[in-house]
């Protein structure tokens, strides 16, 4: 990850500190899980249906959060 973010990919998108700390309707930051699936539900909003989000982990309650909250998971 660390290389595609210093080679400015433009299949990967990172989020910032500040849009990190940002709120998003309707869920609540716990955890870290929490801020993850933040990240990918903001652009998921954000772009779709322009692009497609994924969400990589091999955090399999991580995996379970994001299919409640309908984003693809993938390991």
């Amino acid at each position: 990850m660390h290389n595609l973010l210093t080679l400015h990919s433009d299949h990967f998108i990172f989020e910032s500190s500040f849009e990190s700390s940002s709120r998003l309707d309707g869920l609540a930051c716990w955890n870290n899980d929490d801020y993850v699936l933040k990240c990918a539900l903001t652009y998921l909003t954000k772009y779709a249906p322009l692009v497609r989000v994924l969400l990589a982990t091999e955090d399999k309650n991580l995996t379970l959060k994001a299919a409640a909250n309908r984003v693809r998971a993938v390991n």
